[in-house]
């Protein structure tokens, strides 16, 4: 009796045993696909928001130019501190509150993929290509910036399918409050040639929405096919039209 006794419960630890070691290796196994599927699901995320980003732009466009058909083809944008409140009335608004009666939705502002080391995270993630406007009232990127406002006037664009009209904003020198921003000369996405310069947000690209309202991902200036210029194609770095 003790014999079998003892037998049994020989057998017993003996199938304890065996579904110890198999939880472990079905353990190991997960654990194996889990870092295969990584990569894959990190990608998916990745082109997922990318594909967001794409949208925001895309309404953000919409907006702009029902906001044109409305203002004569104009729109006003500020450069400088202290950035427009967004309760502000007048021409203090900034653009992103000109274009939210087309929109009335907070979450396009948005860039989904931008570094979550980006502290303090700004309200408006993508800025206003007011460039030229800039320059032209006073503004230089080189010796010193000019607050004001500045008007982009849509009936000057020469190339709407090359002029770039937004853009994702890496800029981490932003004030958290600011609600307009215009900063191509000091994004840090590489096309501004600043020596600053963070990853793009998108695998290596960078989305740019254009004036005739289409959306593009670059991971380089491309002069034949974008520029910040009103009738000419090149980067911000180049001189003002005469």
């Amino acid at each position: 009796m003790k014999s079998e006794t003892q037998s049994t419960g020989a057998r017993h630890a003996s199938c304890v045993s065996f579904t110890l070691i198999e939880l472990l290796v079905v353990v190991a196994i997960l654990g194996i696909l889990a870092g295969l599927l990584m990569p894959s699901l990190s990608k998916a995320r990745a082109r997922a928001q990318a594909v967001q980003c794409t949208h925001n732009l895309r309404q953000l466009g919409y907006a702009i130019q029902m906001y044109w058909n409305d203002n004569e083809g104009r729109i006003v944008a500020q450069s400088g501190l202290p950035s427009p409140s967004w309760n502000a009335t007048g021409t203090t608004q900034s653009w992103a509150k000109l274009v939210y009666p087309y929109l009335k939705d907070l979450a396009i502002y948005r860039d989904p993929s931008l570094p979550k080391w980006m502290l303090p995270h700004v309200p408006v993630d993508y800025y206003l290509n007011i460039l030229q406007p800039y320059l032209e009232g006073g503004g230089d990127p080189g010796r010193g910036a000019k607050t004001g406002a500045f008007v982009l006037d849509s009936r000057r664009i020469g190339n709407p399918a090359a002029f770039i009209l937004m853009s994702e904003d890496l800029d981490l020198s932003r004030n958290p409050n600011d609600l307009d921003p215009t900063n191509e000369v000091t994004d840090r996405t590489g096309f501004s040639r600043n020596g600053a310069t963070y990853p793009l947000p998108h695998h290596g690209f960078a989305n740019f929405l254009f004036a005739d309202n289409h959306v593009a991902a670059f991971s380089r200036f491309e002069t034949n096919l974008m520029t910040y210029w009103y009738d000419k194609n090149a980067d911000w770095a180049a001189n003002l039209p005469p």
